[in-house]
């Protein structure tokens, strides 16, 4: 310990771990910590700063592969000094050096996919595989791994029954996981047959072939015996369409993107940028191209080659590189920028639709094959619904004949068009006037085909299409009065129930607001009017 006035020591005291040391010093200036290890053996102290004393010491013992020396810490008040010992915080009073206990925390992992068209989530760690209920989060199971696949090249297949692993030592491993959470060995290729490093892997949908890129070279090794091919050189990242036509894939030397039929060995269409996604719903190439100062997405047709400009967007000097993700279907574009932890969000046509700073801003994101989820972050894992609190879809309100102030129990109801299922319900915000009986109203929708409701007494709910590419054309929504008795028709018990109200005002104990078609405070003729002119209609479900 040295003074800082004038190098004077102060005083030395004795550490036997020789590296990755780690240092703090509490807050309140009494205590210094200090962790080391070598190898799987390590040791803390705990000393009084003031003079060196040692207040408490301990031994670490653990596999500590993958981690970068024993982080200490101590809390805001310097009560507690923390030990991350691997997955392990370890907590100890400094002022007696007690033992205050410890907890777990989540290894780290990695997400490798989604699986069975969305249903499932697979991530990997240290212990195996890891299979999440995309729609509720749940673990539903979990396969123990011979090995751990920290720093190996993974992938699995689309349906979850395949799972490839390369590591240097080992090579290529191929297994088959069971119904019951087993990885059966399946193919073993030594290293020695194989290029020095595979940096990414992907299955074709049949399971026949492993694709895999190495350096420079793409090859694919057939899962039956073994076989390795080599496809192309001077290539970089690569994609496989689902029915293992098309290899597309990136050229170092021309910087181009290119579409080349397998089973043909031709390339069938090149393209200028540096980097793409293929996606296999719509049969197309998203491919960005950089300059200096700017980023271009264009969308090809993988079958035809023609394309289209979709977005550009200016990089300012000395601004961190974005990194731009497209939705399968092509009608979701995600520009991720890390260093302002920020995610802007946008539609097929280029159109700015949403934004998510910190904490989901700036995290990398995956989404499902059918757009319905999006998974967010690598050390932590988030699972979206589309798009939460998504595009703003703005529309007019009008309500026929009404001639009063407008409701405030109007409501709405968001349906998925294809399942029927609800995504939302909730009061219908009226954002401006526009004269009697219409307003302006505002709903936020998810970034998938629904069906829209508007409903509330005495109106007849209305229902329309909201295609997703079409959430920003604004829509018009018309309600009819008549719904006295609430059940979504006019029919005579509405009838009977305006005549019971009929000839009384707001405030008396015979009025009905529900009878009071025209929303003026009293049930007149215009209001048995309203209810004879929409006679036997029936609103939408």
């Amino acid at each position: 310990m040295y003074r800082v006035a004038d190098g004077t020591v102060l005083w030395r005291a004795p550490f036997g771990a020789g590296s990755n040391i780690s240092i703090a010093v509490s807050n309140d200036g009494k205590y210094l910590a200090v962790s080391g290890y070598a190898l799987a053996e390590g040791m803390w102290h705990l000393r009084r700063l003031s003079d060196g004393a040692l207040v408490a010491s301990g031994d670490i013992v653990g596999d500590f592969s993958g981690t970068w020396g024993v982080p200490v810490s101590f809390s805001p008040d310097s009560r507690i000094l923390y030990l991350v010992i691997g997955e392990v915080i370890c907590m100890i009073d400094t002022a007696t050096g007690a033992d205050l206990g410890n907890w777990s925390v989540t290894p780290s992992f990695r997400v490798l996919r989604f699986c069975r068209g969305g249903e499932q989530i697979v991530t990997s760690d240290r212990y195996g595989l890891n299979f999440y209920a995309t729609a509720d989060g749940r673990l539903q199971a979990r396969v123990a791994l011979p090995h751990d696949p920290v720093y190996d090249t993974e992938a699995i297949s689309e349906d979850g029954t395949r799972y490839a692993v390369f590591n240097t030592e080992d090579g290529l491993r191929l297994f088959s996981i069971t119904d019951g959470g087993e990885a059966l060995p399946v193919l073993s290729i030594s290293p020695t047959e194989l290029p020095d490093q595979l940096f990414s892997l992907q299955w074709t949908a049949d399971g026949a072939w492993v694709y895999a890129s190495a350096g420079s070279t793409i090859l694919r090794v057939r899962a039956s015996d073994g076989a390795v091919q080599t496809l192309v050189e001077d290539a970089g990242d690569f994609a496989v369409s689902a029915d293992g036509r098309y290899l597309v894939f990136s050229a170092y030397i021309t910087q181009t993107i290119n579409v080349l039929d397998i089973e043909q060995n031709r390339v069938l269409y090149s393209w200028q940028g540096s980097e793409f996604q293929l996606l296999d719903a719509v049969n197309q190439v998203a491919v960005i191209e950089r300059t200096a100062d700017s980023t271009r997405l264009y969308l090809y047709d993988v079958l035809t080659g023609e394309g289209r400009w979709v977005a550009g967007w200016a990089r300012p000097s000395g601004w961190a590189q974005d990194v731009v993700t497209v939705a399968p279907d092509g009608q979701f574009i995600a520009r991720i920028n890390e260093e302002e932890r920020r995610t802007d969000l946008y539609n097929r046509w280029g159109y700015p639709v949403a934004r998510w700073d910190a904490p989901y801003g700036g995290q990398p994101i995956l989404f499902s094959p059918d757009s319905r989820y999006i998974a967010i972050g690598s050390s932590q894992l988030a699972i979206a619904r589309g798009l939460p609190g998504g595009q703003r879809l703005s529309g007019t309100l009008t309500l026929l004949g009404w001639t009063g102030l407008l409701p405030d129990d109007l409501r709405y109801t968001l349906r998925d068009i294809g399942t029927g299922q609800v995504i939302a319900e909730a009061p219908l915000s009226l954002t401006s006037m526009l004269g009697i009986g219409r307003a302006r109203f505002v709903v936020g929708v998810p970034y998938t085909d629904v069906l829209l409701t508007v409903s509330g007494t005495p109106f007849l709910s209305r229902t329309v299409y909201v295609p997703r590419q079409d959430w920003f054309l604004p829509i018009s929504i018309y309600l009819r009065p008549g719904d006295v008795d609430g059940d979504n028709e006019v029919t005579l018990f509405d009838f009977g129930q305006l005549v019971v109200a009929f000839g009384s005002v707001a405030g008396e104990e015979r009025y009905n607001h529900r009878a009071d078609l025209d929303g003026d405070g009293e049930v007149t003729l215009w209001d048995f009017g309203l209810l004879v002119e929409n006679f036997g209609m029936v609103g939408d479900e």
